[in-house]
């Protein structure tokens, strides 16, 4: 059964590790926030992807932390991460790459955003963005459920190609629309997930 709530002080669309360290920080700072994903998971591409990259500068030097380093250390307990978590980048985008087990991110951002408070919902498919006198007030959402509009004082748009903006009217360029993105190009190793399902 879905939830019955449909007023938030945050909507966040998308559930990528983006929104999803998005909406708990914006939960655990107090507001009603809501997040909305098409899919029955979070994590997105990185579900797929099984490493997070970077949290390193070129020089080694630890730049990202808070809650993006709290999900690998809770993903290291569970045994879904080598101890450590980050490894030297041997591609050079950035000082580290992480690989993580999938399933044990999945299954930890599930648990950070229930006990932060977050309102799911999931398998919801944006429809279209709701905007009064020039401001995005929410969103239209679909789900076996059917139709709902839910509304918020602060959308976070987390989808990647920027649908509640486009939605809402505002401008955007697409650069170099012809070109391909192999970041895209999605696999798994299985390699990679033997190592990481190996005792450590």
């Amino acid at each position: 059964m879905l939830p019955q709530e449909t007023d938030f002080d945050v909507i966040v669309v998308g559930g990528g590790t983006a929104g999803s360290v998005a909406a708990i920080a914006a939960a655990r700072a107090g507001a009603r926030t809501c997040l909305v994903e098409k899919t029955g998971h979070l994590g997105g591409t990185c579900f797929e992807l099984a490493n997070v990259t970077p949290f390193h500068n070129s020089r080694g030097e630890q730049v990202v932390r808070g809650l993006p380093q709290e999900l690998i250390e809770r993903i290291i307990e569970k045994r879904g991460a080598c101890q450590g978590g980050h490894l030297p980048n041997p591609a050079g985008i950035g000082g580290s790459f992480t690989p993580v087990e999938p399933n044990v991110m999945k299954l930890v951002l599930f648990e950070m955003a229930a006990d932060a408070g977050v309102n799911l919902w999931l398998h919801s498919s944006l429809v279209d963005t709701v905007v009064d006198d020039n401001r995005v007030t929410g969103i239209r959402i679909h789900n076996k459920s059917g139709y709902s509009e839910l509304s918020a004082r602060v959308l976070i748009d987390t989808t990647g190609d920027a649908d509640v903006a486009v939605g809402s009217g505002a401008c955007f360029v697409q650069d170099i629309p012809e070109a391909s993105l192999n970041a895209t190009l999605l696999f798994q190793s299985p390699a990679l997930i033997r190592t990481l399902s190996s005792p450590m």
